[in-house]
Order: structure tokens, then sequence, then C-alpha cells
């Protein structure tokens, strides 16, 4: 799994209810597409983190990130997800970074190597930073999401830095057209304010729960519609 970048919390508040509906998406075994929303800074890796670390031990982990400047290195995300991993086809590694190959028969390679490594087991896919992603890397992106199998495909992204010039614009609109998108959008935690039972005398606040400390501003719309 990726270490977590530079000034993560080392926990996670006020995000149980986005972490529970990635969860049964991630246990359901059945083949899911989630993309999670918000502003630099606002928990999307620690989410992302979160719910990997709950994962069973067989579920096959792909997490690949995005860097500014990605638009220019084409499966720059793929790449990062599979560094290292001494298992992936030399060959096929080789084929994927050739410009002499077709587009098509580089999308095809990126493919197999995604299926080389995930075979028939559960596997999270996740694509961090999308907003920055390369046109190959959202079209990768867009055909895991037509595969069958237990898997979950978890795309990232800040909603503030995409334009219809950038690939993930287009990518969105499609995957909202073909398939059944679980959209999270986390918005900043405010404050709650304490429960009245916490004025009330010593004597009394035992019968009261202590009040939660966060909660999340509008809770995340669910966004499904049916392939046809």
């Amino acid at each position: 799994m990726r270490n977590l970048r530079g000034g993560a919390s080392p926990v996670m508040i006020g995000r149980e209810s986005e972490l529970r509906r990635l969860a049964r998406l991630a246990s359901a075994r059945e083949p899911a597409v989630a993309v999670v929303a918000g502003e630099p800074g606002i928990g999307k890796t620690r989410l992302v983190s979160e719910l990997l670390a709950t994962l069973p031990a067989e579920t096959v982990v792909l997490v690949g990130q995005a860097e500014p400047g990605s638009l220019s290195r084409p499966y720059e995300v793929l790449l990062d997800a599979i560094d290292g991993r001494p298992e992936v086809d030399e060959e096929q590694l080789a084929a994927l970074t050739d410009a002499a190959h077709s587009p098509v028969e580089r999308l095809h390679i990126g493919l197999a190597i995604l299926a080389d490594l995930i075979g028939d087991s559960p596997a999270v896919v996740v694509f961090e930073d999308l907003h920055w992603a390369d046109s190959e890397s959202a079209a990768l992106f867009e055909r895991i999401a037509d595969q069958r199998g237990p898997r979950l495909l978890i795309g990232t992204y800040r909603p503030d830095e995409v334009t219809r010039r950038q690939p993930v614009a287009g990518l969105l609109a499609r995957l909202e057209r073909r398939h059944a998108v679980t959209h999270v959008r986390l918005d900043r935690l405010t404050p709650r304010r304490p429960r009245r039972c916490w004025r009330r005398p010593p004597a009394l606040r035992r019968r009261c729960a202590p009040p939660p400390l966060f909660t999340t501003a509008p809770a995340a719309t669910l966004s499904s519609w049916k392939s046809f």
C-alpha cells in the first residue's frame, strides 16, 4: 500500500458514513465505481487509505497517483500503481511506453497488465488526482470500469480544478451515462453544537452521551444511473 502523503493526520475524524459506503461496495464482490471529490487537503487520500486498511488480505490493491504535468506522460497513473512490482512482465511494460505501438494496442496492453496482476481475486484499484491525469490514464480508467469481476474502482479529484479541456471532464460524463457511479463529496468538517444536556447540573450529565466533536456538512450524495 502506498504511504500517506506528508501532513496527513494519523486519525480520521468525521468520515464514518463515507467510509461505510465505500466499504459496502468493496465487500459486495461485484464491479463498482466510486468517485471521491473534494478540495485539496479535505481528506480524500485519508478516506481511501482507511478503506484499504479494512480489506481482507486476499484483496489485490493497486494505487496510482497523477501528478502536475502528468498530462504529457501517457499511462502515468498505471505506471505509478505498478512501480516496483516484480510480477509485471517487462516486455509488456516496455510495450506500454513504446510510442511505436498504436494507442489501441497500448490500451489493451495496460488492461492485460492489470488482468495479470488481479486475476480472479477481489481487487480495489485507485486512481488518485484524476484532475491531473493524462488522456491515456483516463481512457484506461474508463475501460477498467467496463470490466467484470469482484472489483471496486475508485477515482479521486478536485472539482474546482477540472475544466472542459482536461481528460477527466469527458471521463466523468461518460461514466455517468454508462455506469452506476457512487459519488462521495467530502465537505469541510464543522463543529456541532453541544447537546442541551451538557448545560444541565453535573448530577444529570451522566445520563447523556458525550457529543460528537465533528459532523460533516451536507451528506454525500449517491447518484446511480443504470447502463442501457
